[in-house]
């Protein structure tokens, strides 16, 4: 009950879960279904076994946590460029990122199905992400180089932002993806330069969010393209 109690205070994420499970009864799917639909974007995660490689390297960073701390605590940002990041991560990533969807989709005029498919693809996976970030918190025990108390593996801050940033690139392409690639960066510094996490917090954090985002917003990719196959016409010219 404290996990659950930490996460929804913290996230807010009982607004996330409830706005998820909209989706079945808007679009008629069965609860059943839709939480294969979920498994699925879970497995979409982590199917490429290269993402072992990348949590060994973090493994090894974690000898290099102290001597990072140490060199460049409050010295990455300038404090407003911190607070900033620091309030980004905090849930307004989520909430930058549900406000560029709505509104490429009113400028582009794209079919409202397709802009709340998006809206949803967000909220699965930043849901997703928070639940396996508090896990691992509480599985973890890690403390902080504060601390202050024993929830630094692996950067929430961070993890969120980077599903945040895999997710639109995968739903809309690297010209915000990008940008919100370059943000989320920018909150993982802030977490160091603030000396809430380790470095191989950070890492850690970005790595879970961006397989998450990734894992969601391919699935996404992947069922619009189930549902408009491509055709392609020959014509032969005599």
């Amino acid at each position: 009950m404290r996990l659950i109690s930490f996460i929804f205070k913290k996230n807010l994420l009982i607004f996330f879960l409830v706005f998820s499970l909209q989706t079945p009864v808007s679009f008629g799917y069965s609860f059943r279904s839709y939480g294969q639909h979920i498994g699925e974007g879970i497995r979409n995660s982590f199917d490429n076994p290269s993402w072992l490689a990348a949590a060994g390297v973090i493994a090894l960073s974690c000898r290099f946590d102290k001597t990072v701390q140490k060199r460049f605590r409050g010295k990455l940002l300038p404090e407003k460029v911190s607070f900033i990041a620091d309030q980004y991560g905090k849930g307004y990533n989520w909430l930058v990122a549900n406000v560029y969807i709505i509104g490429e989709g009113v400028i582009n005029d794209r079919p409202q199905k397709e802009t709340f498919e998006n809206l949803q693809t967000m909220a699965e996976a930043y849901f997703v992400n928070a639940v396996f970030t508090y896990v691992l918190k509480f599985s973890v025990r890690r403390k902080r180089p504060g601390s202050h108390n024993r929830l630094s593996f692996p950067s929430g801050h961070t993890s969120g932002s980077f599903v945040v940033a895999a997710t639109l690139n995968q739903l809309y392409g690297k010209n915000i993806g990008i940008p919100a690639f370059l943000m989320a960066s920018v909150t993982g510094l802030q977490r160091i330069h603030k000396n809430k996490h380790w470095l191989s917090d950070v890492l850690a954090g970005a790595l879970l969010g961006t397989l998450v985002g990734n894992g969601f917003g391919k699935l996404k990719k992947d069922e619009r393209s189930e549902q408009h196959p491509i055709v392609l016409n020959f014509a032969f010219q005599f």
